[in-house]
């Protein structure tokens, strides 16, 4: 009877384990245009990853991106992350920094933390270097979720979030314009 305890024990800890290795941490970076009804078209992206205007965004779908970035792992050295966008119109839109919605056995979701850093923005009003410059509104810098979001390393700060705990900042943007964005991103295990 405890030989059976201890097997069931044991196999319900290496499946949690398992389990916990299958949950995501995959970078997105969000480019949303539907307060402004700005249509959003994907530009080119390098190296792997892709670009698409979500289907979950239904009659809005035009007006936001996202670039789903593959699973980063960890221990694995930073990636850099390089794609544009080109807007139907000029306007303002927003740049949403998070990762995907991974979900528990539970089905509740579950936080995968990611850490961006290097990040650029050119092709917009005005042009983004960083994360420096922050604002609880996003209006004249990056808002964002949490006081422990923002990582301070001198020249070369960085940003950890997930899904719900994000960091974002409004740019203009002008018709036609492309606008690029690169940045570096790497799994981060709080």
């Amino acid at each position: 009877m405890l030989k059976r305890f201890l097997v069931l024990c044991l196999s319900t800890v290496s499946f949690g384990l398992y389990a916990g290795n299958l949950i995501p941490h995959e970078p997105c970076i969000d480019i949303d245009g539907t307060n402004s009804k700005i249509a959003i078209m994907p530009g080119v992206i390098s190296g792997k990853g892709r670009l698409e205007n979500p289907v979950w965004m239904g009659e809005n779908k035009a007006f936001y991106l996202r670039l789903y970035h593959p699973k980063v792992e960890n221990e694995a050295p930073w990636i850099p992350v390089k794609f544009s966008f080109i807007p139907a119109t000029s306007g303002k839109v927003i740049i949403w920094i998070r990762s995907n919605q991974a979900f528990d056995g539970n089905k509740k979701i579950y936080p995968t933390w990611v850490e961006y850093k290097n990040l650029s923005i050119t092709g917009c009003t005005p042009d983004i270097h960083g994360f420096s410059e922050t604002d609880r509104q996003g209006k004249k810098g990056w808002h964002l979720a949490s006081s422990e979001t923002l990582i301070k390393n001198g020249k070369n700060d960085t940003v950890k979030v997930w899904h719900d705990c994000v960091a974002f900042r409004y740019i203009t943007v002008t018709e036609g314009q492309e606008v690029t964005i690169s940045a570096e991103v790497r799994y981060f295990n709080k």
